[in-house]
């Protein structure tokens, strides 16, 4: 799978990105043939939606960007 093109890369754990592709609402992201499975890409722009999955992915990864502050 190749991702090309603009939109919304958002990284949250590996069964909430599975859940949202089995909904549509994104696809794996894969640059160069490696899908990462803790990452989502949403390449239709929606801002409700994308300012949603941004709320949970800064959750998500949150707790642990604060051990390098």
């Amino acid at each position: 799978m190749e991702y090309k093109g603009s939109g919304l890369v958002v990284k949250l754990p590996k069964q909430r990105v599975a859940k949202l592709i089995e909904a549509g609402m994104g696809t794996p992201f894969g640059p160069a043939g490696k899908v990462f499975k803790e990452w989502l890409a949403v390449p239709n722009p929606d801002r409700r939606r994308w300012r949603e999955l941004l709320r949970e992915g800064i959750a998500f990864v949150g707790p642990r960007s604060e051990r390098f502050n």
